[in-house]
């Protein structure tokens, strides 16, 4: 590749947003990311390598999930993240695998242009390739074809990574396209979520994901490098089975997420907590591509409902329509308008209302959100009021969708979602 292909594809990299696109717009036909259903594909064998000693126990073990089976190929967003991780790589006290997933060829990429999907043990290449053109790390296995957007095949790679290179703790990034849990407006109604693959026509539904998480066990960070994945219901599916989540309740750039500073952070300090671990993750973020990120605290999903519900009952009874009428108006939305940053529509409500209960009410839950489940929040521009998690605010009618997921089964949440509509 010349220099002024370098050049171009990096100010291109950086410029894009990894959402806002359609299968497609991408030659792979008439797809996209509202029309993709999830369905069953036969499984793809994988063409093994020769089998790796399974190494002791280490501290940590960072699990990365590149799905850029889809338009991201065109920017090399999952290869770029694989070498960014080798600027690192494994140490003797944390392991660094991957899975990466690319379509069809790159015309950026002439020298190492294959398809399909390899699982890495990355190592640190800084020496022998500084520019991080290549990726060198050990190939343990290749897929000629996989569905990357079948839940089970990342369960399978969780799993898979967990047996083989054991420790104290786990990271899991899952990199590629998010959508929040919405559905598709459709008969019959499912979820969106992550990890969509435009070969199989698949993504991993909201449901899908707390599936993996409830199998797998304890995953101690999850950073969700994807789009609108900061979403209550989102993370109630996920519930405890991770103790700190990493995310954007907005659409976020290709960029956003620097893999080589996170681990650098993480190797430098092997002996991190999961809390300092999610911090390393908020901490690698690119200023200048921010909206809003933010980090979970898991433990705060517990006392959340009864406090979503009373303040829910609670303005059922209130005499305060025109408030939250203006509250919803005023409210941060995000790309999707019906996702709306909770701690500012309570904040609006408990410094407009004359309703005392009301007040202290909204007071309660606002100091939960803020004070117990989101750990640390950053936003620039017109996000700067939001708080961290976003909540769900239809504009017409109630998603049939919604009401499957674990947050509507523990949360009376149609007695607020109807407020000043």
């Amino acid at each position: 590749m010349n220099n002024a292909l370098r050049a171009f594809y990096g100010i291109v990299v950086i410029a894009v947003l990894a959402c806002r696109v359609s299968a497609g717009e991408a030659g792979f036909g008439a797809v996209s990311l509202g029309e993709i259903r999830s369905r069953e594909v036969p499984a793809a064998a994988p063409l093994e390598q020769p089998a790796v000693p399974v190494p002791a126990e280490k501290e940590w073990t960072v699990m990365a999930y590149m799905n850029t089976l889809n338009d991201l190929e065109t920017f090399l967003v999952g290869k770029n993240h694989v070498n960014a991780l080798e600027k690192v790589g494994s140490t003797d006290r944390v392991n660094v695998v991957a899975e990466l997933g690319r379509a069809r060829g790159n015309v950026f990429d002439e020298k190492d242009n294959w398809t399909g999907v390899r699982r890495y043990y990355i190592t640190n290449d800084a020496a022998s390739d500084p520019n991080g053109f290549n990726i060198n790390s050990t190939v343990l296995r290749h897929y000629d074809k996989a569905d990357m957007g079948d839940w089970k095949h990342l369960l399978d790679f969780v799993m898979w990574a967990k047996k083989a290179y054991p420790a104290k703790k786990y990271m899991l990034i899952i990199n590629s396209h998010g959508t929040g849990w919405k559905s598709n407006h459709e008969t019959p109604h499912y979820s969106k979520g992550i990890s969509y693959d435009f070969y199989s026509g698949n993504h991993v539904t909201t449901e899908q994901l707390g599936l993996i998480f409830e199998a797998a066990g304890k995953i101690d960070v999850y950073v969700n490098d994807a789009c609108l994945m900061m979403d209550a219901a989102v993370l109630y599916e996920i519930g405890r089975h991770a103790d700190y989540v990493v995310g954007s309740e907005e659409t976020t750039s290709i960029a956003l997420t620097n893999p080589d500073r996170l681990l650098a952070q993480l190797t430098a300090e092997p002996g991190a907590d999961a809390e300092k671990a999610a911090g390393f993750a908020f901490n690698s973020l690119t200023p200048r591509l921010l909206n809003q990120y933010s980090v979970a605290r898991m433990s705060g999903l517990e006392g959340l409902a009864p406090l979503v519900n009373d303040f829910c009952s609670t303005a059922a009874r209130s005499d305060e329509r025109k408030l939250f009428k203006a509250a919803r108006k005023k409210t941060l939305s995000f790309a999707d308008p019906e996702y709306k940053d909770m701690g500012q529509f309570l904040s609006l409500v408990k410094e407009g209302t004359k309703d005392e209960a009301l007040r202290a009410s909204a007071g309660r839950l606002l100091d939960h959100l803020t004070g117990n489940l989101i750990a640390r929040n950053v936003t620039s521009g017109k996000y700067g009021a939001a708080k961290g998690v976003s909540f769900y605010f239809p504009e017409t009618y109630m998603d049939p969708a919604f009401n499957r997921l674990k947050f509507a089964q523990a949360i009376d949440w149609a007695a607020c979602a109807g407020l000043g509509r």
